[in-house]
């Protein structure tokens, strides 16, 4: 698809270049041009590769980057660099540099998500969920919300393990709002995890789990 380019944006970029501006002129000149930024990275990503980049002219540093084949809200903060194609991640949602997430995923409002969490494909990530160092979400995995996560069987302040102990949720397994899953479990493919549940021990494919501690209610029809 081609962006037609504002006029005034190629005026100024050449009156600058070729020297016909002062400093204070350039000044004004290129807070717009920041501000047409869409157009800039399509005026440059041509002969630039896929990453970060910057624009110096004449002495200013414009910092560009190539346009995502993902969603970030303009109040969402994104980190990592490992999101996958399709994804959407929404407002006041925190990710850490570290995380890797898949394609087509939906990461709701107010969800953090630390560095040694890899997270799959068509995962849905309900409001409010915390997920933490250790963590696997394989693909199709529903977590609703403000579902509990934890890494460490016994935290004390400033005290910290040499490793977290994994948890699994695997392939098409769904959380139900406001359940705890704790340290080193896995959660079996197709699992259910009933509302409010505290899970305290792994949990078996293709079953739904219930209550405090979890127990198994019944089998999952495929």
């Amino acid at each position: 698809m081609t962006v037609s380019a504002p006029d005034s944006v190629l005026v100024i970029l050449r009156l600058i270049l070729v020297g016909s501006m002062s400093t204070s002129i350039i000044r004004l000149a290129l807070s717009y041009v920041i501000g047409q930024k869409e157009y800039l990275q399509t005026l440059f990503s041509s002969n630039l590769c896929n990453k970060n980049y910057t624009i110096k002219i004449k002495g200013y540093a414009i910092k560009m980057s190539e346009p995502k084949d993902y969603f970030v809200h303009s109040h969402g903060l994104c980190e990592t660099l490992k999101v996958g194609r399709g994804s959407r991640v929404w407002a006041f949602t925190h990710i850490l540099p570290g995380a890797t997430i898949g394609e087509n995923c939906n990461v709701c409002d107010h969800v953090f998500i630390e560095n040694d969490v890899v997270i799959g494909d068509r995962v849905t990530i309900k409001c409010g969920v915390q997920i933490w160092d250790g963590i696997s979400i394989e693909d199709d995995v529903f977590i609703g919300p403000n579902a509990t996560f934890t890494n460490d069987i016994f935290p004390r302040s400033k005290v910290y393990p040499e490793k977290f102990e994994r948890t699994i949720i695997c392939k098409g397994a769904s959380l139900g709002a406001n359940c705890t899953i704790l340290p080193g479990i896995t959660i079996g493919e197709n699992a259910m995890v009933g509302a409010g549940s505290v899970v305290t021990r792994s949990v078996p494919p293709n079953v739904t789990v219930v209550g405090n501690p979890a127990r198994i209610l019944k089998a999952n029809n495929l």
